[in-house]
């Protein structure tokens, strides 16, 4: 979309609009090309945002640009299958994002920001101007000695083989190459017979003058162009295998030369768009770029869904695509809870709450009865004379005369390298021991209670933090929460912390000397269990559900106790409360002849009847007497941690060159203030797709932090049938009081986008800097998180996201009636945002986010494709909507050198394949890569949509006497959906009608009913009638079935 003084392009300097460039040079070397779509369109789109609107008295629009996200698809145009190819693309020397892929023709989507100077360049490349930017790729392929193959024919005998009515696939041209070569009307050199596969290669190359390649949704096919015949003889010469070898070929190509086939054409809207504020607080017509706001509402809506019409579930949970442990306080801080206080525990609910059915006989589970959290005791669901309580943890404190070496508390340190300002190193560990009980609270009330059954509810997701205070370069006192490592051993849990450098001497100091900061050390325990919990109706809303869009049907007093509209079948009347409308049926005596005689009228006027969007089930009819419903508790506890070092003097100790020390108290080794600084970026194992990130407070643990977060699939641990599916909903929310209230909204779960060879690349390459580096996600940091997006332009549309266990969930709500709009706006550009992570350093980590139909991730970390291993095979199966190119099997036993097995080899969905492999035990490990299978749509992706219940109701109104009939019938159909549905049309029942299920996309994309009607005469004889349309939006749900319309 065009600024206020452009009409298309990208202005430069001095110039009001961009003319169109001039046709570039002829390229010899097209291997790197922009994918098309079904429709043969470029896989592209341009977004320049601009700080302001430019004046309408025209000039260009640079000095306003700010940045500009760039989103393509490109491709290695050729045949050959790819075992990899790394696609780079480049702004000079610098790398701004880099796509690895493999298989046929391989693709690679890249989606980026980028800053002023780059999009500034951007533009001159739309222009045609020389950019800097270009495409890179490294290919390798299994290739061959090449031998040549000459093909000739002469034109005339070419054109008469080829119809030129159609579109020729490989097999149709391979039968007519086969068939002019046995007829000595084509020849080849060297002489003999090819393969059928070498003989289109130099088929198509030979006759390239009179075939255009197209891609369609079955493929690639050829269409043939028009010709004069002539003497004219074609030749094509291919190079085509010998002995087998590895090829490695690189290609580049300049940005502009890229993109000038989007640049130069008509529809350059389509691709490029311009993104300027509207001065009112807003935007125009075009995509903005929009901060949203971080705060939340104290007690929104709990949103539920129901997938299996049974259980109701909490939408937020039902959309997580992985089950991944996340440790409590991961989970307390999606909760936005505030910290736990000493001795006084802080509980969070989670978003996972489930309401069993009322309509069966729910089998209760053995929970606690959650009315009020804070409660000592809780009774059982299912025993009413058993009770659950939430442990209690409290800090063992060693007695003087412990072994150290076993003690309920001990740290440990020693020197070890040297820092980069020449100082000694240092690497220590903190060992604290927790016992699990009954608070005092909760004895109390036991003891009151008579000593019931009681046990302790289960802490799952058990969770330890040390948090050290400490004072930062500025003087500021701060607090560093640091995880610790457990291993639990009945009711005691033992914690250790690993530390490094100041931090050490930091941890020294605020735990041996009392009142040495400004607050105390602490560790804060956090777990979760699952409970029965009150239920509100107020407070419930269901959303994805089926809905319901029905005309009421009934008789007599039924039908006026159905509500404000309905269709008295009795009466063949229709009243909506404010007026009745009765339908007439043909009078007799009219006769068939007449009725034939006349002209039949191109369309019958009617009533149109339109019901309501509507819940199918409320919440009320839902819960009816249920009180509860089952969802986890998480529960924090923060215990002071100072442990004197007068005290426990000997529990503090230096290992001295494989002598271990006491330390006791020495002024000199504790620390107060440090530059605050978390981890630190490593550039040599990061790239465009993920960075890795060194702590500088803890040994061997790294950060991985990816470049995007993309849809992401479900697990195979997820239920069934959400099992490798995209996390992606689309669903609606009506309002039964004012239907202009009505919203539709998509709800979709992103995960970071690293394919699993990224992912066995970092591990590879910290082999040298840790013995066993444990790798951390941005779900192990503490960060304070913050979103923007780029909205387009749809009326009434808003985009919220929130970090929630391992994902980001995305909710883009608009108007019901522009759902259609929101539909194509992610089947064709989708949605662009970015993400910040704030450490509590000052260290800021952004993420691009995307919710792009044709990039769709996961399952994370190991990727789409399901392995099973035994009897010296692996077997390799596709459970995805997407064929699935797979290149290698990396194998990593425990001892030993990592084993690869080459595959090379696409899976179609649904298939399996076997490799005879037998590698050692081991983590295993598939480089593999989905294809890109052209355009994508929510159905094709089969995301999850919820459904439309609707019905169309026949209202006959032929009087079969005057026609001669003995019986009418109808088939019925909607158009694009699969499937009929038969109707018999009674004469003496003159209201029939036929239930629709249809995906809300389909409903809302104005569905027309398609019907023809069978006519049975009593002389015997059969007649049916064409098919006819009906517009339910414009017509409604109601046809009146008139002799007229059918004869």
């Amino acid at each position: 979309m065009s600024g206020p003084n452009e009409k298309r392009g990208a202005p430069g300097p001095g110039q009001p609009e961009l003319a169109s460039p001039a046709p570039p040079p002829p390229d010899p070397d097209r291997g790197l090309v922009l994918a098309l779509d079904p429709e043969g369109r470029a896989k592209a789109a341009i977004t320049i945002v601009l700080d302001r609107r430019p004046p309408a008295s025209g000039g260009s629009i640079e000095p306003y640009v700010s940045h500009a996200m760039l989103g393509f698809t490109g491709q290695v145009d050729g045949p050959a299958f790819a075992r990899s190819a790394r696609f780079v693309l480049r702004d000079g020397d610098t790398a701004l994002q880099q796509v690895d892929a493999m298989g046929e023709r391989p693709t690679a989507a890249f989606s980026l920001t980028v800053q002023r100077d780059a999009a500034l360049r951007l533009l001159a490349a739309l222009r045609g101007e020389a950019s800097g930017m270009a495409l890179a790729c490294d290919v390798e392929r299994r290739g061959a000695v090449s031998e040549p193959l000459i093909v000739r024919a002469r034109l005339a005998d070419v054109a008469a083989a080829l119809d030129p009515a159609g579109l020729l696939d490989r097999a149709m041209i391979g039968g007519i190459a086969a068939a002019m070569l046995d007829a000595g009307r084509l020849s080849v050199s060297p002489a003999g017979t090819p393969d059928r596969e070498t003989l289109v290669d130099g088929f198509l190359a030979m006759a390239r003058p009179i075939l255009r390649p197209v891609t369609t949704e079955a493929g690639r096919r050829w269409r043939v162009l028009p010709v004069t015949p002539n003497p004219m003889t074609l030749s094509g010469r291919i190079d085509r295998p010998g002995g087998a070898t590895t090829e490695r070929r690189s290609y580049a190509r300049p940005l502009e030369t890229l993109l000038a086939p989007i640049a130069r054409a008509d529809d350059l809207d389509r691709y490029v768009r311009i993104v300027a504020p509207d001065g009112n607080g807003g935007f125009g017509p075009v995509p903005r770029l929009v901060a949203q706001p971080r705060s939340r509402d104290a007690s929104p809506m709990i949103k539920l869904a129901r997938f299996d019409r049974t259980n109701m579930v909490q939408l937020q949970a039902a959309a997580q695509p992985v089950t991944a442990r996340v440790d409590a306080h991961a989970l307390i801080a999606t909760a936005n809870v505030q910290p736990a206080t000493p001795l006084k525990p802080s509980f969070a609910a989670i978003a996972d709450l489930q309401i069993m059915p009322v309509q069966a006989a729910a089998t209760e589970e053995a929970l606690p009865e959650v009315d009020t959290k804070t409660a000592p005791l809780w009774r059982d669901k299912v025993d009413p004379n058993r009770f659950w309580y939430a442990p209690a943890f409290t800090l063992a404190a060693p007695a003087a005369t412990d072994d150290p070496d076993g003690a309920a508390f001990g740290m440990l340190f020693h020197a070890e390298g040297h820092r980069t300002d020449g100082t000694a190193g240092l690497s220590g560990t903190l060992h604290f021991r927790l016992d699990r009980g009954m608070s005092a609270e909760t004895l109390a009330a036991w003891n009151a209670a008579g000593q019931p059954a009681a046990a302790p509810v289960p802490t799952g997701n058990l969770s330890v933090q040390l948090l050290v205070p400490f004072r930062d370069e500025a003087g500021a006192t701060r607090t560093q929460a640091f995880p610790a490592e457990l291993h639990e051993e009945g009711d005691a849990v033992h914690a250790e912390v690993a530390l490094i450098d100041d931090w050490v001497r930091l941890a020294y100091g605020s735990l041996a000397y009392p009142d040495f900061q400004s607050r105390a050390p602490e560790l804060s325990v956090a777990y979760s269990f699952r409970g029965y919990v009150p239920i509100d109706e107020g407070n419930l809303q269901l959303l994805f559900d089926r809905k319901a869009a029905l005309v009421a049907l009934g008789t007599g007093r039924r039908a006026r106790s159905l509500g404000a509209g309905y269709l008295d079948t009795d009466m063949l009347s229709w009243s909506d409360g404010a007026a009745s409308v009765k339908f007439s049926r043909e009078p007799a005596g009219r006769s068939r002849a007449a009725m034939v005689a006349r002209p039949r009228p191109a369309a019958v006027a009617t009533l149109a009847v339109k019901p309501n969007l509507l819940q199918a089930a409320t919440i009320a009819e839902l819960l009816r007497r249920r009180r509860y419903g089952i969802r986890s508790i998480a529960r924090a506890q923060a215990l002071p941690a100072v442990l004197p070092c007068r005290d426990f003097g000997a529990f503090y100790r230096e290992d001295r060159d494989g002598e271990i020390v006491a330390i006791g108290c020495q002024d000199a080794f504790r620390l107060g203030q440090t530059v605050y600084r978390q981890f630190e970026r490593l550039d040599d194992l990061s790239d465009a797709t993920a960075s890795v990130w060194r702590s500088l407070q803890q040994p061997g643990r790294f950060l991985v932090v990816p470049a995007r977060w993309s849809i992401g699939r479900f697990d195979l641990q997820a239920p069934a049938e959400r099992a490798y599916r995209p996390a992606i909903f689309l669903y609606s929310s009506v309002d039964a009081d004012d239907p202009a209230n009505n919203r539709c909204a998509l709800l979709a779960s992103l995960v970071p986008d690293i394919d699993p060879a990224r992912y066995l690349a970092i591990r590879r390459g910290l082999a040298g800097l840790a013995a066993t580096p444990l790798l951390l996600s941005l779900d192990d940091v503490e960060a304070q998180i913050g979103f923007r997006w780029t909205v387009p332009a749809l009326s009434g549309l808003t985009v919220t996201a929130v970090k929630l266990g391992a994902c980001i969930q995305v909710t883009a709500e608009c108007p019901l009636d522009t759902t259609p709009l929101l539909v194509s706006m992610l089947e064709t550009s989708g949605l662009a945002g970015a993400v910040d992570f704030t450490l509590p350093d000052g260290t800021v980590i952004a993420c691009d986010l995307g919710i792009d139909l044709s990039r769709i991730v996961g399952p994370v970390p190991g990727g789409p494709v399901l392995v099973e291993r035994g009897g010296g095979t692996i077997r390799l199966a596709n459970p995805i909507e997407r064929p699935i190119d797979v290149g290698e099997i990396v194998v990593e036993p425990l001892d030993g050198e990592p084993v690869t097995i080459a595959v090379d080899r696409r899976i179609e969905p649904g298939a399996s394949i076997e490799v005879a492999a037998d590698p050692p035990a081991g983590a295993l490990t598939v480089l593999c890569a989905p294809a890109d299978d052209g355009a994508a749509t929510l159905t094709e992706i089969r995301s999850f949509v919820e459904d439309v219940h609707t019905n169309v109701a026949f209202v006959n109104l032929v009087n079969y006497a005057n026609h001669g009939l003995a019986a009418l019938s109808a088939e019925v159909r909607i158009r694009d959906v699969e499937g009929s549905q038969r109707l018999a049309l009674e004469e003496t029942q003159p209201v029939s009608s036929l239930d629709f299920v249809l995906p809300l996309t389909r409903y809302l994309a104005k569905p027309v009913v398609e019907f023809a009607v069978t006519k049975s005469f009593a002389d015997g004889t059969v007649a049916t009638t064409a098919w006819l349309e009906w517009h339910l939006a414009d017509d409604g749900n109601v046809i009146s079935l008139s002799w007229e319309l059918i004869a």
